[in-house]
């Protein structure tokens, strides 16, 4: 996030597109790490896609055996990483689209706020 961070203080397009891919990648490391902490054991049912779709599948469809709360996080996080993917898709490939600071300063926040409240320490007790 860091780096993704010192991106937006350059005045360029291409440094903010950056910044999106960077913090979209960020949070994507962090929830695969989460789901194997937490024992998600989710089914990758849905679209089947490559891996980062297959990630969000299962946080989307985690195991019954879990306890609501945890099941409940590990859904917000599948679509809010899935918020973020289809920004950073935008930004890597959709050239013809403008990209405004505003839309990448609210790509880290929104990158943060996954990481700290839906994968973050303190870490959710399976057993709870």
């Amino acid at each position: 996030m860091t780096f993704a961070e010192g991106l937006l203080s350059l005045p360029s397009e291409a440094a903010w597109r950056a910044a999106i891919s960077r913090s979209y990648y960020a949070v994507y490391h962090r929830a695969l790490k989460w789901e194997e902490e937490q024992h998600i054991n989710g089914s990758n049912i849905g679209r089947l896609g490559g891996a980062h779709q297959q990630l969000m599948n299962r946080l989307r469809n985690p195991s019954i055996a879990l306890p609501t709360e945890l099941r409940r996080r590990s859904a917000l996080l599948a679509t809010k990483l899935e918020i973020q993917r289809d920004r950073r898709v935008d930004a890597d490939y959709w050239l013809q689209k403008d990209i405004a600071i505003e839309l990448a300063t609210m790509q880290l926040e929104q990158a943060k706020e996954a990481i700290n409240e839906h994968c973050g320490k303190p870490r959710c007790n399976p057993s709870a």
